[in-house]
């Protein structure tokens, strides 16, 4: 998070995440690399309904991807997302369709390429390991 602030001129304002426990460690951590608190949210509707958030981080669980995205690109916000999009085709396709409709940026990324475990997986078939 602290190398984004330094690089890419941006700064987590706000978070989101229905267990206050999740919330809170969200909250610390962001204060750390910020030097103040973003605002904490148990709502995402409430999130999104901010003018002053131009992106939204959506990490949350797999069948949850393609919903709050959808919301997001509706709400006129750009994402990235963590993969996969989603895990059913409708809503994925439906989420899709909003952040085309509305003009938005996505990028669905992978987060586990580069780990351990799915390295020494790709090196047991003889492929290159996964991330290079």
């Amino acid at each position: 998070m602290g190398a984004l602030k330094a690089s890419h001129n941006v700064e987590v304002t706000a978070v989101c995440d229905l267990w206050k426990v999740n919330r809170e460690r969200a909250v610390d951590a962001n204060a750390r690399h910020y030097g103040r608190a973003p605002r904490a949210f148990q709502h995402l509707e409430d999130l999104l309904a901010l003018k002053d958030v131009d992106g939204v981080l959506i990490s949350t669980p797999e069948h949850s991807h393609s919903p709050i995205l959808k919301m997001a690109a509706e709400a006129g916000k750009d994402a990235y997302v963590e993969k996969p999009m989603g895990n059913v085709l409708d809503e994925i396709k439906a989420a899709r369709a909003a952040v085309v409709q509305n003009k938005r940026i996505v990028q669905v990324g992978t987060q586990h390429r580069s780990e351990p475990h799915p390295r020494r997986r790709a090196s047991w078939c003889g492929a290159a390991p996964s991330g290079t």
